[in-house]
């Protein structure tokens, strides 16, 4: 299940952090977070699992963990222009966070830079 929810959001748009949160729906579901190099290159920084994904994503703009912090940065340093987004719903909520990261770790060949879970440091 997980391998397929990660399949559909590898596909989706990224969509501006800065000019699209309010078309993330009220809905369960992952979402990541990317950094625009060029036109067609997006480096994937970190994915994350909510219940209300309207809710969580822009918390990201005020909270503390690190890439909160990263893109507290990126919106001092140019607006955010760079910062994207986008997201699948699953409303089905049977895998757990960790098992996306894996996920997309695998498809990726990278793990997220934001991501900790797993990590022993």
């Amino acid at each position: 299940m997980a391998s397929s929810i990660c399949n559909r959001l590898i596909r989706k748009v990224w969509r501006s952090f800065i000019d699209d949160l309010s078309d993330i729906p009220e809905a369960e579901g992952i979402y990541t977070i990317g950094l625009r190099k060029t036109d067609e290159n997006v480096v994937y920084l970190y994915v994350g699992y909510s219940k209300d994904m309207h809710r969580r994503v822009p918390e990201h703009k005020w909270q503390n963990l690190d890439i909160d912090e990263f893109i507290k940065k990126q919106i001092e340093k140019n607006g955010g222009k760079d910062l994207t987004v986008k997201w699948v719903e699953d409303r089905d909520g049977k895998c757990k966070e960790g098992k996306y990261i894996e996920c997309m770790t695998e498809k990726l060949g990278y793990k997220p830079r934001f991501n900790k879970k797993g990590d022993n440091n």
